[in-house]
Formats: C-alpha cells, sequence, structure tokens
C-alpha cells in the first residue's frame, strides 16, 4: 500500500478501508479496464460522429450546389422559353395587325367604288329626270304654239292641262321615288 492509501485507511473506519482495498484489489484493474474501455469509446464515437457531420455537411452543401445549378439552368431555359413565346406572339401580333390592314384597305376600296356607282347612277339619274322634263316642256310648247294656231275649246283645253300636270306629277313622283331608293 502506498502512503496515500495509508492516510485514507486512518481515516476512515477500518471496516470500511479493508473492503475498499479489497476491492481495488479483485476489481481494479478490471474497472481501469473498463474505464479506458470506455473512454476509447466514447472518443471513437466523438470521432465517428464528428465525420459523420463532415459528410452530412458537405452532402448537404454539393446538394445544395446542385440545386442551385439546376435552379439557375431552370431559369434560362424558362427565360429562353418565355422570349421565344413572346417572339411568337408578336409575330402573330404583326400578322394579325397586317391581315387587318389589308381587309381594311379592301373594305374602304370596296365603300369607294360603291359611293362612285351610287353618284354615277345619281348623275344618271339626274340626267334622264332633266331629260323627260326638257322633253315634257318642249311638248308643253309645242302643245301652247298649237293653241295658239288653232282655236280650241275650253273643254279640250281644259283636258289638255290636266294630262299635263298628271304628266307633271308622274315625272315628280318618278324623280322622288328613285333619289329615295338612291339614298
Amino acid at each position: 500500500m502506498s502512503r496515500k492509501d495509508k492516510s485514507t485507511t486512518q481515516d476512515t473506519p477500518p471496516q470500511a478501508n479493508d473492503l475498499e482495498q479489497l476491492r481495488d484489489i479483485l476489481f481494479g484493474n478490471q474497472a481501469q479496464a473498463i474505464s479506458q474501455q470506455l473512454t476509447d469509446l466514447e472518443t471513437r464515437l466523438e470521432t465517428a460522429r464528428a465525420e459523420w457531420k463532415k459528410n452530412l455537411n458537405a452532402q448537404i452543401s454539393k446538394t445544395a450546389q446542385t440545386a442551385a445549378a439546376n435552379l439557375s439552368r431552370a431559369e434560362k431555359e424558362f427565360a429562353q422559353k418565355l422570349a421565344a413565346v413572346q417572339q411568337q406572339q408578336e409575330e402573330a401580333d404583326a400578322a394579325q395587325t397586317a391581315q387587318l390592314q389589308t381587309a381594311k384597305e379592301e373594305l374602304e376600296a370596296k365603300l369607294e367604288q360603291q359611293i362612285d356607282d351610287l353618284k354615277r347612277q345619281l348623275r344618271d339619274f339626274q340626267t334622264e329626270t332633266r331629260r323627260q322634263h326638257d322633253a315634257l316642256r318642249l311638248e308643253i310648247l309645242a302643245l301652247g304654239a298649237m293653241l295658239d294656231n288653232q282655236k280650241t275649246g275650253r273643254l279640250e283645253l281644259g283636258q289638255l292641262l290636266i294630262q299635263v300636270g298628271e304628266q307633271l306629277q308622274n315625272n315628280v313622283r318618278q324623280t322622288a321615288e328613285t333619289e329615295t331608293a338612291a339614298s
């Protein structure tokens, strides 16, 4: 026994000290070996835990980098597809605008043609009406000259004036109907 052990045994009652010594003798080496094994096991466990943590952090970092690269690539692809769709839409809009402009020009040309046709028809109608008016006027003048040269009775003269008035009314009605139809 060492001095330390003797001093400890002197302070403690003799029976307890003997038991402790006996325990140290019987189990001391085994307890120290177990304690050393536990310390070694804890050290290995801590090393393994640190290694696992390092590997896990590396995998997380690698996964984050891969995800970032995939996201960046997806963003680029999306931007390219979006640009292509926008370009197609602009081209389609331009084509539709051109078609609408062409259709507008064609309709305007047809409308101008119809207006010109209506103007021509109106001029023709006015010319025909003037011609008929002039013919009636000449007929009235001829009848008047004939009446001047001949004596006619009141009844005949009245009948002639009624016929001239009816012809004038018919011409006026035809003129009005044609103008209404042309409008």
